[in-house]
């Protein structure tokens, strides 16, 4: 089914109603607000709206960061993503928000706080990563250079559980990788 809305960006428009990401929580700063879309502005681009459905004036820029931080990982524990309902760890997409400054050297990306869809049930929540390794304000020109460089195993996972809340406590990742196209 087709449902019409309406969206600042890109005026009104419709969407499947399976395309519709229902969060377990709220966005940080946007607790009641949970029913999103993701929308493609435009194909040649890595950036994707992050469209909310309760309010068309509130939309994210959002980039999968595998693109441009391919060693980019998630530790987290089972519980924290309980209600997600995650059955296959390569069902799940992360995304990351995009703060694009007047200066497009400086796009940055918030890799502590990144966004776990599971595309089976179309479920997601931000998380907040508590390592140390990432920060709110990622470099995303700086990472792609210093990536480059950069040679990964060919099985690289992105989601590792951890046994506990405690990330330093993870066990070795028992599941293929998860990656978007």
């Amino acid at each position: 089914m087709r449902l019409p809305v309406v969206a600042r960006q890109f005026e009104e428009i419709e969407v499947e109603e399976a395309d519709i990401i229902s969060l377990t929580q709220g966005l940080i700063g946007f607790p009641t607000l949970r029913k999103y879309v993701i929308l493609k502005y435009d194909e040649a681009m890595p950036f994707q709206w992050f469209q909310c459905l309760e309010d068309p004036y509130l939309a994210f820029v959002i980039i999968n960061p595998l693109i441009f931080r391919p060693d980019y990982r998630v530790k987290i524990s089972r519980e924290e993503v309980a209600g997600l309902e995650i059955n296959d760890p390569a069902s799940v997409t992360v995304h990351t928000i995009v703060t694009i400054p007047p200066d497009p050297g400086m796009i940055t990306a918030n890799l502590q706080a990144p966004i776990l869809i599971n595309n089976e049930n179309r479920l997601g929540k931000q998380v907040i990563l508590l390592e140390q390794e990432y920060t709110t304000q990622h470099l995303i020109l700086e990472e792609l250079q210093r990536n480059t460089r950069l040679r990964l195993p060919k099985k690289a996972e992105i989601i590792t559980f951890c046994p506990t809340p405690n990330p330093s406590s993870c066990l070795p990742p028992t599941f293929s990788p998860v990656r978007e196209p």
